[in-house]
């Protein structure tokens, strides 16, 4: 009598057996058996920086420029690139929220008017805690070894943006820039944003 041979154990997509037989076993997905993996330690040594991989050097830095219009994801974005670099490959990574500097300087609620465009006062402001969040990031960015920086902010007009391009070029650390755009054209997760964002001192 031939043994029945038993069926194959199944796989995800990243070839990991979905054998969930066992509480202890390891699992892609959400569950008792969710997977955990560990954080990437960076070596000692020459050649231990992960952005060398891609052409870099040991003293490679890279500046994360966010914009779009409020509500659509910007913070969220720079949070998880920043906490995926910083957890997974060991670089240094923050985040600088203009926001968070305009309240410092200029209050935590405004009228719709302060943020009229026709405003020359409320501009001004604005241009200052931009400036302010700039100089506190230009200042991270000078420590040594790789480093990641995010502005988080609107950033929607071509003139805020050839300005912050136009202070990360004065310095002469290496400095790499990319813009990342948000854009949210659905209204309901839109809704669904502000929503959550409701009791937030930006919205109030």
């Amino acid at each position: 009598m031939t043994p029945e041979t038993p069926p194959p154990i199944p796989t995800n997509d990243s070839g990991i057996p979905e054998d969930h037989s066992s509480e202890n076993e390891m699992s892609w997905h959400a569950g008792p058996t969710e997977y955990n993996p560990l954080p990437h330690v960076l070596p000692e040594g020459d050649n231990a920086a992960p952005l060398e991989v891609m052409g870099s050097s040991a003293s490679d830095k890279l500046v994360i420029v966010m914009v779009g219009l409020p509500a659509t994801g910007k913070t969220h974005i720079a949070k998880r690139i920043c906490r995926f670099l910083s957890f997974f490959h060991d670089i240094p990574s923050q985040i600088f929220n203009v926001g968070d500097y305009r309240r410092q300087l200029c209050g935590a609620q405004q009228p719709a008017s302060f943020y009229n465009p026709e405003n020359a006062d409320g501009v001004a402001q604005r241009k200052v805690a931009c400036d302010a969040a700039l100089a506190d990031l230009m200042e991270y960015m000078s420590q040594d070894g790789v480093r990641v920086a995010a502005l988080d902010a609107t950033n929607s007009t071509k003139e805020r943006r050839k300005h912050i391009t136009a202070i990360l070029k004065k310095e002469k650390n290496n400095i790499k820039t990319i813009f990342v755009e948000s854009v949210c054209d659905d209204e309901a997760v839109s809704g669904e944003n502000v929503f959550h964002v409701n009791n937030n001192h930006e919205w109030n």
